[in-house]
C-alpha cells in the first residue's frame, strides 16, 4: 500500500468517526466548549476531529487518545472508536 493510499484511508476513517462524534454530541446537547473543557483538548483539535481535517491534527497516537476522551465525555464507548 502506498503512503498516499494509507493517508486517504486514514482521512476517510477520521471523517466517519468525527461525524459520529459530532452527531452524538449535538443529539445530547453538549457544546463543543463543554467537550474541550471536560477533556482538556484544545477546541481547535475537537473541531478538526469532528470535521475530519487530518492535516490540522498532531500524530495519530495523540488523535486516538483524543477520540477516546471525546467519546467518553459525550457518553459513548471511546475504545471502540479509537
Amino acid at each position: 500500500m502506498s503512503p498516499l493510499a494509507f493517508d486517504q484511508e486514514q482521512a476517510q476513517k477520521l471523517s466517519e468517526i468525527g461525524a459520529q462524534l459530532r452527531s452524538a454530541r449535538t443529539k445530547k446537547g453538549i457544546s463543543l466548549e463543554d467537550v474541550a473543557t471536560k477533556t482538556l483538548i484544545q477546541p481547535r483539535f475537537v473541531t478538526a476531529i469532528e470535521e475530519g481535517k487530518i492535516e490540522e491534527l498532531p500524530e495519530a497516537l495523540y488523535v486516538r487518545g483524543f477520540i477516546r476522551r471525546i467519546a467518553e465525555a459525550i457518553g459513548i464507548k471511546g475504545d471502540s472508536l479509537a
